[in-house]
């Protein structure tokens, strides 16, 4: 049947094939055994002029669950396609000249949703393909018609009527426009798998999200959103990634550049499994997190680790660091005032850095400071992965008789949401990093660990390398405090902190106990001030 009346289509005329929906866009009328006049031959001699084996013929049909849409939310298309003789290889959807997805199967779906930005009428067709043929759909146009919000698009007027209090919410530490950019036109929901790099510096996503034109300027593409903005004073810039819904599963998310990062979610967002990673590596800081100090030389951050000629202290941040030699430990409390509560959305301090051969070296010797990751969700926010912003490991010091630097403190983790549920596979780490030990000297061995260890994605502390006569203390993980070092070793890292927002009216669901720093600890706080 489906071959009868495919044949019929195509020899009838070409008419006929856009009254279903599509045009075809190869073969010729001969080839589709149509007269030269586009008329339909018939009798014997149509039949000994009409090739005995018709070539492949495709159509396509592009629908729409809605084509007015009055209410943010989701619409889908729905592209379905025949072929005589042939298989529908793919199927895309495109608005305008723009290329949305490529399906392999028909028919094929693709979901999609609006938002207050999107207000206009929007064009969409399908292109359906077999191994010789292809056929554009007719164009489907949809309108979109959202009422505006009333508290205004940058949720600026929320005392105006019919602008519910709740709805009048904007990520911390984010200038004034979120409303605007959550609501602008191509906004999309989002769901990520797999590893993910994100870069602070571009916008970039891996291969999801190509980098802005400009970056401090923002830019929609591929669905999300993304600017890169300052803070006041000296604190580190904010990476800002921008999504309508974001759901992550099994994502393994790392973050480059210096800047930190920002997940600002419309509505609903859910990390299940993987890890994001925001953590320092040895003297390279996490993004928005602080770097050590070079040859004995004090390291960055408002609780930083003194560097000395005879061993460099741990940073602090959310607790203090350790004494490392004669070198102190950052104190959690210069860091109270101004980041109690995070105020300004920065990672962790650097380490002090120690002695060393190489007097004249501007790299740093001191751990650096974990970097700071903010997610805020205005739906639900639900964490069933690893969140990770351990501080970086003091250098072990090289030459001989010379003495280690101090670990950098963790970072910061701040989530906000009015419905905050931590899950029991939930983990969030703000560990500090181990210091580095004296060098072990001419023909010296260094026991175990002979390199100093980076915060870790657990509740069990970082070690200071063991070389030389000066131990590197460990760095403080969940109830257990930085260490100091033995001699002139490095002080181990202090804790980060942890801030959870939500509602007055709100409590947060807390099923794990993975939590360095944990509950009862001054570096771990629920704010309900959102």
């Amino acid at each position: 049947m489906l071959r009868r009346f495919l044949e019929g289509l195509v020899i009838a005329t070409p008419a006929m094939l856009i009254g279903c929906g599509s045009s075809v866009e190869s073969g010729t009328p001969g080839d589709a055994g149509l007269s030269g006049d586009g008329g339909a031959e018939s009798g014997a001699d149509a039949t000994s002029d009409a090739p005995s084996e018709p070539l492949p013929a495709v159509a396509v049909t592009l629908a729409a669950t809605k084509t007015q849409v009055t209410a943010a939310g989701s619409i889908t298309l729905t592209a379905t396609a025949v072929a005589d003789r042939a298989t529908v290889g793919k199927i895309e959807f495109y608005e305008g000249t723009t290329l949305l997805a490529t399906k392999n199967a028909s028919p094929a779906t693709l979901d999609l949703s609006f938002v207050e930005g999107d207000n206009g009428t929007h064009t969409f067709t399908a292109k359906a393909y077999t191994p010789t043929d292809s056929a554009t759909s007719a164009p489907l146009d949809v309108t979109v018609a959202i009422p505006l919000d009333p508290c205004g698009v940058d949720r600026t007027r929320c005392v105006a009527t019919g602008c519910p209090p709740g709805l009048c919410l904007s990520p911390s530490h984010v200038p004034n426009g979120f409303g605007a950019m959550s609501r602008s036109r191509g906004i999309r929901d989002i769901t990520l798998i797999g590893s993910n790099a994100f870069d602070t510096k571009t916008g970039a996503l891996g291969s999801i999200r190509a980098a802005n034109t400009d970056a401090t300027i923002y830019e929609v593409v591929s669905g999300i959103g993304f600017v890169r903005t300052h803070q006041p004073g000296n604190e580190p810039d904010l990476a800002i990634w921008v999504f309508s819904t974001l759901t992550m599963n099994g994502v393994v998310g790392t973050f480059t550049g210096d800047a930190a990062p920002v997940l600002a979610i419309a509505k609903d967002a859910s990390i299940t499994g993987g890890q994001l990673d925001v953590a320092a590596k040895g003297q390279t800081a996490g993004p928005g997190g602080f770097l050590g100090g070079t040859y004995a030389a004090d390291g960055l951050g408002c609780a930083f680790g003194k560097g000395t000629s005879s061993g460099g202290g741990g940073g602090g941040f959310g607790s203090d660091g350790a004494l490392g030699g004669s070198g102190a430990g950052g104190l959690a409390t210069n860091c109270d005032a101004a980041y109690g509560e995070l105020l300004s959305l920065r990672g962790g301090s650097g380490g002090g850095g120690g002695d060393d051969s190489n007097m004249a070296a501007t790299n740093p010797f001191g751990g650096a400071g974990g970097g700071a990751i903010q997610i805020s969700a205005f739906g639900a926010l639900t964490i069933d992965g690893v969140i990770h912003a351990g501080g970086g490991a003091g250098r072990t010091s090289e030459g001989n008789s010379r003495s280690g630097a101090g670990g950098g403190s963790g970072g910061a983790i701040f989530l906000e949401s009015p419905s905050i549920s931590l899950t029991a596979n939930a983990a969030l780490y703000a560990n500090g990093g181990g210091g580095g030990s004296s060098s072990p000297g001419t023909g010296g061995v260094c026991g175990s660990p002979a390199a100093s260890q980076d915060g870790q994605a657990s509740l069990v502390p970082a070690t200071g390398s063991h070389c030389g006569g000066g131990y590197g203390g460990d760095g403080a993980a969940a109830a257990t405090p930085a260490k100091p070092s033995i001699s002139v070793g490095g002080g181990g890292g202090g804790l980060g902190r942890i801030v959870l927002r939500t509602l007055s009216s709100a409590s947060v669901a807390v099923s794990t106990t993975n939590l360095s720093p944990g509950a009862g600890s001054t570096a771990y706080r629920v704010a309900q001030n959102l």
